[in-house]
């Protein structure tokens, strides 16, 4: 589904996998992504769109991540829980027009700010 997105929207898509992942997230500008895959985006400062189809959920997601409904969607692990949006490929790619290079900024300040491990251990220990 956003294969065909980027087609019809003439976007450069990858679906790159494996080992190399922190390379893979730096030559994008937009990743699509759950969980641990959205909180690695965000850390190197990239566009989230929280969004996969799932045999247990189908095509859902929380969207695009914005300084609005991030913590919204922290609360469920950026699992697209969240708000659960159901996606056509359509609202696909009206979500992925929401791409804003400065959010990609924000998401690394706030990775830093609240997702790095000597803060959060220092947290715990408090």
């Amino acid at each position: 589904m956003v294969k065909e997105a980027c087609r019809i929207s003439n976007w450069q898509f990858s679906d790159k996998r494996g080992f190399d992942v922190e390379q893979y997230i730096n030559e994008s500008d937009l990743v699509v992504s759950l969980g641990r895959g959205a909180y690695e985006a965000m850390a190197c400062g990239r566009n989230v769109l929280v969004f996969d189809s799932m045999h247990y959920m189908g095509m859902k997601g929380d969207g695009l991540l914005t300084q609005g409904n991030l913590e919204e969607s922290k609360k469920c692990n950026c699992s697209g829980r969240s708000f659960g949006k159901k996606f056509t490929i359509q609202s696909l790619i009206d979500e992925m027009k929401k791409y804003d290079p400065e959010q990609g900024d924000f998401n690394r300040e706030h990775a830093l700010k609240n997702m790095n491990i000597q803060k959060q251990v220092e947290r715990y220990l408090s």
